[in-house]
């Protein structure tokens, strides 16, 4: 579908020969990027499109505008592992944000160079979570907007299977460590 796109409007496909994870596919995109803003969607139809223009409304003076997912259409289990995330997660930092997983945000160029430049890439799972820990401990100014959420319309998660959540459970409780010490050794 993107080849299609990419015939007609000016759109720059990424590929690699191997799957590189999606930490690293997202950080690719965004290195890629050149707009003065720059948005982010998952492509699995869960979050609405239309609600771009509210995220572009909200930027309005801040760095990062977040779409918070308030009715999330997501399998209970997939809640529950996120907030037992978000209360190991904000034992380590402290960000502004009800839903800092979200995948669905609007960021400016100034901004996104700057969390860039800090060398995203630690949780390999849990990328939106460090993306926007890093921009918190950069200063920038976080700001969080309700959106919907639907059902996912494509694909099926190859991350959160029941087999895989004790190992990802201690890499993230590692990465979370070393992303903590980063951060904190980079203060002036």
């Amino acid at each position: 579908m993107v080849k299609t796109l990419a015939a007609t409007l000016p759109i720059t496909l990424i590929t690699a020969p191997m799957r590189k994870g999606y930490s690293r596919a997202v950080v690719d995109g965004l290195r890629a990027t050149t707009a003065d803003l720059v948005a982010c969607v998952d492509a699995d139809g869960q979050c609405d499109p239309r609600d771009l223009v509210r995220l572009v409304q909200a930027l309005d003076g801040h760095d990062l505008v977040v779409g918070r997912r308030t009715h999330r259409a997501d399998h209970w289990s997939r809640m529950l592992m996120s907030r037992a995330f978000r209360t190991v997660f904000s034992a380590f930092f402290s960000v502004p944000l009800h839903d800092p997983s979200s995948p669905y945000l609007l960021i400016t160029r100034a901004g996104l160079d700057r969390v860039l430049a800090s060398d995203p890439g630690i949780l390999p799972q849990g990328f939106w979570w460090e993306f926007y820990a890093r921009a918190a401990e950069l200063g920038l100014d976080l700001a969080e907007i309700p959106v919907g959420h639907r059902t996912r319309s494509a694909g099926r998660t190859q991350v959160y299977r029941p087999t895989k959540i004790p190992r990802i459970a201690l890499v993230h409780l590692i990465g979370l460590v070393r992303l903590r010490r980063q951060l904190r050794s980079r203060r002036p």
